[in-house]
Formats: C-alpha cells, sequence, structure tokens
C-alpha cells in the first residue's frame, strides 16, 4: 500500500527543466562512456520508424480518407489532419518504448548512477532478464491503457472550429504522460514496485512525469542532440525522482 505525504515540487515545469539538468549532470558525473551505444540504437531507430510511417503507413491511412464524391470532401480534410497527428504521436511512443526496451540494460545503469550521485541510500538489485520481462509487460499494459484513453478523447474532434487543435493537445499531453512514465519506471522498478504501484506514482505526480516526457518529445526533434533525448531524459527522471517523488512516498507492507 502507498500514501503520499505530500507532492511539493510537482510541477510540469519541475519535470521538464529535470531533464534539461540531465546534461551537465551526465558530464559532471563521468557518465559519457554510457551514451555511445544508446546514441547508435536511438539514430538506427528513430530513422527507421520515421521512414517506414513516411513511406508505407501514411499513404494508408490517408488512402482510407480519400473519396471523389464532393459531398465527402470535408470529411477527408477533417479527418485527414487527425490520423497524420495520430500516426505521429504513436511513430514517438514506438520509438521511445522500443528503444528504451532495446537500451534498457544501459538506461538503467545511467538511471541508477544519477541516483548514486545525488547520494543516499539506492536500492540495487541488478539487472535481469525478468527485469526485462517486467518492463516489456508494463509497456503493453500502457498501450492498451492509451489506445483507451485516446479512443475517449476522439469526440473532441466534434467541437467546432476549434476540435482537431484540442484534440492535438490532448493527445500531446497523453503521449507526454505516457512517454514519461517510461523513464520513472526504472527507479521505481529497483524498488520493487508493481505495475499498478507505479501507475498510481506516476498519475500522483502527473505534471512532473508530464514535463519528463514532453521534454523527451521536444528534443525528439532537435537534430543530432534529439538522439540523446532518450538517455538525459533517463538521467532527467532519477533527478526528479529523488528530488521531487521519493520524499512523499511511504510503502506499506
Amino acid at each position: 500500500m502507498l500514501t503520499f505525504s505530500r507532492t511539493t515540487g510537482n510541477s510540469f515545469i519541475s519535470g521538464f527543466t529535470s531533464t534539461f539538468e540531465a546534461f551537465p549532470f551526465i558530464l559532471n558525473n563521468k557518465m559519457t562512456k554510457f551514451l555511445i551505444l544508446p546514441l547508435i540504437v536511438n539514430i538506427a531507430l528513430l530513422a527507421s520508424i520515421a521512414w517506414y510511417s513516411y513511406t508505407r503507413v501514411s499513404p494508408v491511412l490517408l488512402g482510407l480518407v480519400q473519396f471523389d464524391q464532393w459531398y465527402l470532401k470535408p470529411v477527408q480534410y477533417l479527418v485527414s489532419p487527425v490520423l497524420i497527428i495520430l500516426l505521429l504521436i504513436a511513430a514517438f511512443f514506438v520509438y521511445s518504448i522500443t528503444g528504451a526496451l532495446i537500451a534498457s540494460p544501459l538506461l538503467d545503469i545511467i538511471s541508477l548512477k544519477t541516483e548514486k550521485a545525488i547520494g543516499g541510500n539506492v536500492p540495487d538489485p541488478g539487472f535481469s532478464l525478468k527485469t526485462l520481462w517486467r518492463m516489456a509487460a508494463g509497456v503493453l499494459k500502457l498501450l492498451i491503457l492509451m489506445l483507451l484513453l485516446y479512443i475517449v478523447i476522439l469526440p473532441l474532434n466534434l467541437v467546432p472550429f476549434a476540435g482537431s487543435a484540442i484534440y492535438a493537445a490532448a493527445g500531446f499531453l497523453l503521449t507526454s504522460f505516457f512517454c514519461g512514465f517510461q523513464f520513472y519506471d526504472m527507479p521505481l522498478e529497483r524498488r520493487g514496485f508493481t505495475f499498478s504501484e507505479k501507475f498510481l506514482t506516476c498519475r500522483k505526480f502527473g505534471a512532473t512525469v508530464t514535463g519528463t516526457g514532453a521534454a523527451f518529445m521536444l528534443l525528439s526533434f532537435i537534430p543530432v542532440a534529439g538522439f540523446l533525448g532518450i538517455i538525459v531524459s533517463t538521467s532527467g527522471a532519477a533527478i526528479a525522482f529523488r528530488r521531487v517523488m521519493e520524499p512523499a512516498i511511504t510503502r506499506h507492507g
């Protein structure tokens, strides 16, 4: 059972800025040697997902809403941007989750070393296939939950004039939260939290988690530096966890 004594410091800004704090933090604590392999993996992964989305998935999606009838053209113009937005969101989510799973042993080391550099008692059960399996199972649950929530907010598109913009904003925040979740999964996993406990914690500190995810998405748009996004977000989440979350969490039983 979890109880939360306070949520002081829980804010979108705290999660967002901690990611950018991680750049000098990694350099100052001699962690750069752990960056090379995740960097190579993420360059190859992002390039592959971008190419496949643009050349294969996008034409199929847009082909579904191509109509010759004049009276269906408004539907085509309304739905096409929504499909593109959904594709971009899905591509980001697949990239972040897949990259985290592939590079998870090294990312876990970066997260752990960040916590140890901050100081204090840090549990270190080690990384194992069981840990990877638990993370993968958690990812599947996240994907299902994310899909359900996107279905829930889909009617926002029906709002006159501003519907698509509102849907895009809501989709961005949802994606930011779910992307952020994966980075906090590592310090929570080290403490033996179950998936439901992790989700409860991240929901309680939703603003911070969303800020971390948003910073990761922003970094992904920046050439070269974007490939480091998943790495600095991992370190930044560990910083925010120790600063904002851990002091407020009490676990019973």
